[in-house]
């Protein structure tokens, strides 16, 4: 996403975040995620597409250990292109990978679905502040059906 300051413009930016995502899975509860997110413009300055990979330790019922899961994810925003804050709308997918195989799924599901709502906010030193929430959908390997997430995360970014 290009962030124009002056007279510079930037079309990628890469961030860190962190939060909570709130799941309901094998079990229901809330738990600490991290995410690394790169985005490059792809129309102008108001349309994006964004890489997301992020990790997650889920309580599920029935296991003794966390389910710790990694999760890599595409999406396609859309983004007020004003000067300095931008909110954004996405949608995307990717996969889901289980570390420790809890609850009996195989190690990597190749279907989530996702959409997002966020803001991103930048400043003349090329850091930006980001805040997202993020509802996820990931398929069943073991029962069949549908598992959940919705994550809420903040984050310091830089633009380049």
């Amino acid at each position: 996403m290009p962030f124009t300051l002056g007279a510079q413009s930037y079309g990628r930016d890469v961030s860190l975040s962190g939060g909570a995502m709130g799941y309901d899975a094998s079990g229901t509860g809330t738990a600490p995620l991290i995410a690394v997110r790169t985005s490059s413009q792809i129309v102008g300055s108001w349309m994006l597409a964004e890489l997301n990979f992020g990790y997650a330790t889920l309580d599920e019922q029935f296991t003794d250990v966390s389910t710790r899961v990694g999760i890599g994810e595409g999406q396609v925003q859309v983004q007020l292109p004003s000067h300095m804050v931008r909110p954004y709308l996405g949608i995307g997918g990717g996969w889901m990978h289980y570390f420790n195989h809890a609850g009996g799924n195989r190690p990597t599901n190749p279907s989530t679905y996702s959409g997002s709502l966020g803001l991103r906010v930048a400043f003349p030193s090329r850091l930006m502040l980001r805040t997202e929430m993020r509802l996820r959908g990931w398929d069943m390997t073991v029962n069949g059906g549908t598992n959940s997430g919705v994550e809420y995360t903040a984050g310091v970014g830089y633009a380049f």
